[in-house]
């Protein structure tokens, strides 16, 4: 009875197209397959949520921007100056002439408003009847670190966006000037 049963595998083998009776994996060959699809998924997933946060950076210098032009316009329809004030959070910018409160969401914060010619954080940015501020920059940054300038020139209200502080420290000085 074991002689046939020997048999009938070797014949199975054969018809299989297998030489041997070893027709699959070692344990060892599917952990090092299973531990490289790890490493290729961790790969990806750190790559995507990288995109992801500066995408929600980029947005964030978008609303700032665009909330910047609507404070202008309202400064210069309004019989009083705007302001724009950044709440202690960090999370939030408060927009006086046109009562508006920007949410940076939980992701973005604001970790450093500077106004020309002043080395010292600024905590508000007046804007005159004209539409007018004095140049300043706000340091956006996000919970994994990536961070971006945006610098407000005063006079025209143009966004430049840097993300060098020598940069903007140079800026700055020139709009100082």
């Amino acid at each position: 009875m074991r002689k046939t049963t020997e048999l009938s595998r070797r014949a199975f083998y054969r018809v299989a197209g297998a030489s041997s009776p070893r027709c699959g994996f070692t344990l060892i060959e599917l952990i090092a397959v299973v531990i490289l699809i790890g490493l290729m998924a961790a790969t990806t997933g750190y790559v995507i949520s990288g995109q992801i946060d500066q995408s929600r950076l980029n947005e964030a210098i978008d609303r700032v921007i665009q909330a910047d032009q609507k404070e202008r316009t309202m400064a210069r329809l309004s019989p009083t100056p705007g302001s724009l004030r950044l709440d202690q959070s960090g999370r939030r910018l408060l927009f006086q002439a046109s009562s508006r409160v920007l949410n940076l969401g939980s992701s973005i914060r604001i970790s450093n408003t500077v106004l020309a010619g002043s080395s010292q954080p600024a905590s508000e940015v007046i804007f005159s009847q004209s539409g007018q501020s004095p140049t300043y920059a706000v340091q956006l940054r996000s919970n994994r670190g990536a961070s971006t300038w945006v610098l407000f020139v005063g006079s025209t209200g143009q966004a430049l966006i840097r993300s060098e502080p020598d940069q903007i420290r140079l800026l700055m000085a020139m709009g100082a000037g």
